[in-house]
């Protein structure tokens, strides 16, 4: 340090290059911010927000406030950390942060504070499960339990022709190199990304202090167990699963690392929903959860069958044990094989040209059924769910309202749901399992009631539907455009005969992924 510097000069200027390189924490060090230097100040502050530490900028920026004359720029920021603060409370502005994403040219880098609800993280009760989430009091279905910003992501651009798997390379490689760099200039978020899972034989370096390096190994193998693909809206990905009966996949280019989130283990019946508004991840009660309860939400969709289910979690290092796995693996290949020879009959029958009586398509559906040996409470007897989709789109569009509120509720049924229906009362009394397929029935459902003029059941249908659609896309703001009385689909021709949609129905071949 040169003699003729003052010694506030020169750990200022260290600061600012440290702030300048997103080296936040060590910039607060260095500015050791003293009443009689207002810069000091604000950059400690910044530094302060770019740590995500809202509480501490706010109080700082309003130290600043009341000794020096305010600028523009300070109340935007001041009014920045009380929004955040906000949001840490699970106050979020859906519709603001929707807007965000689409006005971001393809990035879903959105400025948002984390929102943890009744949870906490502790050791699970099964040896070698590690750490999960658990419930802190009881929570009801619907209920927001977590909201959360990654701790890296990587956005794909508009992919061309042929550029897919370029395009999916690159995106990796951009996350790895974004996490390496914020966890270098950074060193106190090192040891919560270290606690994420990395595999049982990576081999990590140590440096003299026997502290782990962070090197491509230490990054890499972390972000290979829980980094995933995610859409930038799960509301669109909801609307194109509806509008491609032959099933597409969902997944986008988009790739992120989310560390709570992390820990929450897998089960192919979950109990929490997860969904995306850019980089924040929303995971929602899928059902009324009893206090000190782990979480569970299904890394792959159980509408898959118990085999695939088992390759595909294979690479996480475990074979699921829960209760549709039990269920499915004591069912015997008779039984299979029963199920598809009458799916097969069904499809063949939907596919005529002449319309199939519904007592017909019931008594198949039973047939199935009878294949099955424990309750949809336990498994969700998914391959009864495809048709029964399928028989509700044929009804509703030739306005068949008797026999769409009869198969809907079949279909409640079959997904595990347990619910009352009176003269002018519908409720849920327990919850199911939930496909995005499941919130269009319930729209036909209340479409029905309404036609036969029971509005207190079409209200109540509408309800129920709309908690479902808050479930899956973790907001509701944008229901109305999809099912609401302005929709395209609420606007569209629902006429027709019996006959026709035989003959021009499309078979939808499955769920979406959960």
């Amino acid at each position: 340090m040169d003699s003729s510097t003052p010694q506030w000069l020169h750990w200022k200027q260290k600061g600012d290059t440290k702030y300048n390189n997103g080296n936040y924490l060590r910039a607060i060090k260095c500015h050791a911010p003293s009443e009689e230097n207002e810069r000091v100040w604000w950059l400690t502050a910044k530094a302060l927000y770019g740590l995500r530490r809202w509480r501490e900028c706010a109080a700082c920026l309003e130290k600043i406030g009341g000794l020096y004359a305010e600028t523009g720029e300070r109340r935007e920021v001041l009014e920045r950390c009380r929004v955040r603060v906000r949001e840490e409370e699970g106050e979020y502005d859906w519709g603001g942060m929707i807007e965000g994403v689409r006005a971001g040219d393809g990035k879903g880098d959105l400025d948002c504070a984390d929102y943890v609800g009744g949870i906490e993280v502790r050791p699970c009760a099964v040896e070698g499960h590690g750490r999960g989430l658990f419930t802190t009091r009881d929570v009801e279905a619907g209920e927001l339990l977590l909201c959360e910003k990654a701790f890296g992501a990587a956005f794909a651009k508009d992919e061309e022709e042929g550029e897919g798997d370029e395009e999916t390379m690159r995106v990796r490689a951009e996350l790895a190199m974004g996490v390496f760099v914020k966890l270098v200039r950074n060193p106190s978020l090192r040891e919560g990304f270290g606690e994420l899972f990395a595999g049982d034989e990576v081999d990590e370096q140590r440096d003299l202090k026997g502290e782990v390096v962070v090197d491509d190994t230490f990054v890499q193998s972390r972000i290979n167990y829980n980094a995933f693909a995610f859409p930038l809206l799960t509301s669109t990905s909801h609307q194109q699963i509806l509008s491609h009966p032959a099933g597409i996949s969902t997944d986008a280019n988009n790739r992120g690392i989310w560390l709570r989130a992390s820990f929450i283990n897998h089960s192919c019946y979950p109990l929490v929903r997860r969904s995306f508004i850019g980089d924040m991840m929303n995971f929602r009660a899928q059902a009324d959860i009893p206090k000190d309860t782990e979480l569970k939400f299904g890394y792959i969709s159980c509408l898959e069958d118990v085999e695939t289910r088992t390759e595909m979690l294979a690479k996480y290092g475990f074979r699921c044990e829960c209760q549709v796995c039990i269920a499915e693996r004591a069912t015997s290949p008779e039984k299979f094989k029963r199920r598809k020879e009458i799916t097969k009959m069904i499809i063949e029958l939907f596919e005529k040209s002449k319309a199939v009586g519904l007592h017909t398509y019931l008594d198949l559906l039973g047939q199935i059924g009878e294949t099955y040996i424990v309750s949809p409470t336990i498994e969700p007897r998914h391959a009864v769910v495809v048709p029964i989709i399928n028989i509700i789109t044929g009804c509703q569009s030739s306005a068949l309202h008797l026999q769409v509120i009869q198969l809907v509720q079949l279909l409640l049924i079959n997904l595990g749901f347990e619910f009352r229906v009176t003269q002018d009362n519908f409720r849920v009394l327990r919850w199911g399992y939930l496909i995005d397929e499941l919130v269009m029935a319930l729209a036909d459902l209340r479409d029905a009631y309404a036609a036969l003029a029971q509005t207190e059941l079409s209200r109540d249908a509408e309800s129920v539907a709309k908690k479902c659609y808050l479930i899956m896309c973790g907001e509701e703001l944008s229901w109305e455009a999809a099912y609401g009385a302005q929709s395209e689909r609420r606007k569209g021709d629902k006429g027709g005969s019996e006959a026709r949609w035989a003959t021009e129905g499309k078979w939808r071949e499955g769920g979406g992924p959960n």
